[in-house]
């Protein structure tokens, strides 16, 4: 058993602020369609205010490195939170976070606003810690999402991480990890909503109270969806269609709750392997050379002839335009970032600061040493851009990613040797009691 605490704030808005993740949208914040916000669970393994650990989930486009040491910053003064992850939920229908390919800088008073917010919620999630119980469950989800770089139009299943947090059989909370771009409003869109990642939360809540007494409550963080979105399987650009996305993961998903709340568990106890274990790594990435850029372009030209999906066309089109600015300006600057792992009572949570294909983060849970009990999540830390694989087809994300090819395979293998570390690191302590 571990202490959990879960915390939530809202991320305001300016109207008429330019607002992100489409490249081709030509208008500011024009009204609310569901309230930002920000979410933190708090774990505290340990006796100590030094043991306390947080995760941030804010309804932004993406978290660039600044604003992360910002929130971390504000959270150990104030709150005395020695280690903190901080991850956008990547929705395209809130204000514009500086999500740009490599990292960009936050403007100031989104930056303000998130930091704020963050200590509002984690605060809020330190008064509400209780003694959890933490389970990890994957469910595959049909007619979600699918791979948004194919033409193909068949049902696919993605799969949904839970991180659930009980106690007694009843479920405290949730930790939904989804590997799909929250994206079902368009670039016309100027409403700010939290988007897909809002539409889980409202109808895994909605489920969890049919079935319950008490409040639980609900995070939906993106975990590796650079390939993965709804582009085929939404069935308009409009706020309803969120809520019946939002319906279908939950209808997936229920049985595996349910399957939870019906266990008998052991008498509560402390756990004296409780601690957190957290392993960290900066990593240098090349920047994709020109030579590479000059071996996309090619067959981006022909795929783009061939294309029948409009959709697809039109991000092609644009993934070319970014490309070749960039093949002009001579792009070489090295990128840095930071992969972490964090392994807790009952789950190893894996942070990459980037928009990895579902592929990659696939091979980290597999090759992790407890792969049923680790969950990838992106957008986290920081923001790199797209990390394709090495063998993917030639698409927007592979032309707008600015990195060489085999970066994402180098990332796995770093997030791996992390999860083992953490993992060794683990059993000494628990060795040592």
């Amino acid at each position: 058993m571990i202490r959990l605490g879960h915390g939530t704030a809202p991320l305001p808005v300016a109207t008429g602020e330019a607002m992100g993740g489409y490249a081709d949208r030509d208008s500011g914040v024009g009204g609310i369609q569901d309230p930002l916000e920000v979410h933190a669970i708090v774990v505290d393994a340990g006796d100590s205010r030094d043991s306390r650990w947080a995760l941030v989930v804010a309804d932004l486009v993406c978290v660039n490195r600044d604003a992360v040491l910002a929130v971390r910053e504000a959270l150990r003064a104030r709150l005395a939170i020695t280690g903190a992850w901080v991850a956008a939920t990547h929705t395209h229908a809130g204000p514009e976070s500086g999500c740009h390919p490599g990292g960009a800088v936050t403007p100031p008073t989104v930056l303000g606003r998130l930091v704020e917010a963050s200590v509002a919620a984690v605060r809020l999630a330190i008064q509400e810690q209780v003694a959890s119980r933490v389970d990890v469950v994957r469910v595959d989800v049909t007619g979600l999402a699918g791979d948004r770089t194919a033409s193909a139009t068949e049902p696919q299943g993605v799969p949904v991480d839970l991180v659930v947090a009980s106690r007694k059989g009843h479920v405290e909370g949730l930790l939904v990890v989804t590997p799909v771009h929250p994206t079902v409003l368009g670039a016309e869109n100027s409403c700010v909503s939290a988007d897909l990642c809002g539409g889980i939360r409202r109808a895994l809540l909605r489920r969890l109270q049919e079935r319950q007494t008490g409040g639980p409550w609900v995070v939906s963080a993106t975990g590796a969806a650079g390939d993965i979105s709804t582009r085929f399987s939404r069935r308009g650009r409009v706020a309803p269609e969120i809520e019946r996305l939002g319906e279908v993961l939950a209808d997936a998903v229920t049985p595996a709750l349910d399957e939870i709340l019906a266990r008998k568990h052991p008498a509560e106890a402390g756990d004296a392997s409780a601690a957190t274990v957290a392993k960290a790594q900066t990593v240098t990435l090349k920047p994709k050379p020109a030579s590479a850029l000059s071996n996309e372009l090619s067959p981006a030209g022909t795929r783009g002839r061939d294309s029948r999906d409009a959709r697809l066309l039109h991000v092609l089109r644009q993934g070319v335009e970014i490309a070749s600015r960039r093949q002009a300006s001579e792009y070489m600057d090295e990128l840095s970032i930071d992969v972490e792992v964090a392994q807790l009572p009952g789950v190893t949570l894996v942070a990459v600061p980037a928009e990895l294909f579902l592929s990659l983060g696939n091979d980290i849970r597999r090759r992790s040493p407890v792969p049923e009990r680790t969950v990838v999540l992106g957008y986290t830390n920081g923001y790199l851009g797209y990390l394709p694989t090495r063998a993917a087809n030639v698409g927007y994300e592979v032309l707008v990613s600015p990195v060489a090819p085999g970066s994402g395979e180098h990332v796995v293998d770093v997030a791996v040797d992390l999860a083992r570390r953490a993992h060794d690191s683990k059993e000494e302590e628990q060795s040592v009691v």
